[in-house]
């Protein structure tokens, strides 16, 4: 658990989330696999009140998987309140694995692996209108 700034939480990562909900809403039977959480580094804000100085995030990440149609998103938000539409925080699986120095489908086959990780097509995760 780490702090999320309220204009974040309650907005944009809260539309994140729902939007992978209705994810999973729209294709019935979907095993979505979701990884989240912050991106640390040295040097991050603390709270000052807090005795046992809690780093605040300045971001956090989300990937999200659906292994059945061998599909795969990431996305990082910076912690506070964001105005951009979330797709401009969308990202390859391998880009965030590479700023995060993790490598989160290791145990899957390597071509099925390099497939989902290397994609960027956010329209479908996030119901958007073809352009």
């Amino acid at each position: 658990m780490t702090p999320q700034r309220p204009g974040f939480n309650r907005y944009s990562w809260a539309e994140l989330e729902n939007a992978l909900r209705s994810y999973v809403y729209n294709h019935p039977g979907t095993q979505l696999y979701v990884v989240s959480g912050p991106v640390l580094h040295e040097d991050l804000p603390t709270i000052s009140r807090s005795v046992n100085g809690v780093s605040i995030p300045e971001s956090y990440f989300k990937i999200a998987v659906d292994l059945d149609r061998q599909r795969g998103i990431g996305f990082i938000m910076p912690n506070r309140q964001i105005s951009a539409p979330i797709e401009t925080f969308a990202k390859s699986i391998r880009e965030i694995e590479v700023e995060l120095g993790y490598d989160f489908g290791s145990n899957l086959p390597a071509e099925i692996q390099d497939k989902i990780e290397t994609q960027t097509e956010v329209k479908i995760w996030l119901d958007l209108p073809e352009s």
